[in-house]
């Protein structure tokens, strides 16, 4: 078989298979933003509700690990804390936040500036890779597929 020619079936195959991966890269980190932005609409609803009974504080994170933990003191000065699902190293251990609590039930709080903070984050991040590397996939993926229907082109000469 002539050389040209098997250059240009592997040049056709690996451009598709590129495009491809870049496609499913793409789709893939659209679904995962998608997820987070969906979470973070969720979050916004339930801090709205939730504000018509909050009271603010002050709490001091205390531990980043599984989490962030944040202890507040309430205005009876009962000590309380709350563990969010989210870390972001914007929010190390003793950075000090605004704890919003429940005045009917003070252990029941939220910290939406770092559960915004974090949520912002993700699906930038997220965008940005697939954007990045899909963009890139995609590109060497196209060059390769012209590439290798020239070089089979150039082969029947």
């Amino acid at each position: 078989m002539n050389p040209k020619k098997v250059l240009s079936i592997i040049l056709i195959f690996f451009g598709i298979a590129s495009f491809l991966g870049a496609a499913v890269l793409g789709i893939s980190f659209y679904f995962a933003g998608d997820a987070i932005g969906n979470e973070a609409d969720k979050a916004a609803q339930e801090w709205e509700e939730f504000q018509d009974t909050a009271i603010a504080t002050r709490g001091t994170i205390v531990d980043t690990d599984n989490g962030t933990k944040i202890e507040y003191t309430t205005e009876d000065d009962e000590i309380y804390s709350v563990r969010l699902n989210v870390t972001s190293s914007l929010y190390p251990e003793g950075e000090n936040v605004t704890v919003y609590y429940d005045k009917f039930n003070p252990g029941n709080a939220m910290v939406p500036e770092i559960t915004e903070s974090t949520m912002g984050i993700l699906n930038k991040t997220f965008s940005g890779i697939g954007i990045i590397f899909g963009g890139i996939m995609g590109f060497f993926g196209i060059v390769m597929l012209i590439a290798g229907i020239v070089v089979g082109r150039k082969s029947k000469e």
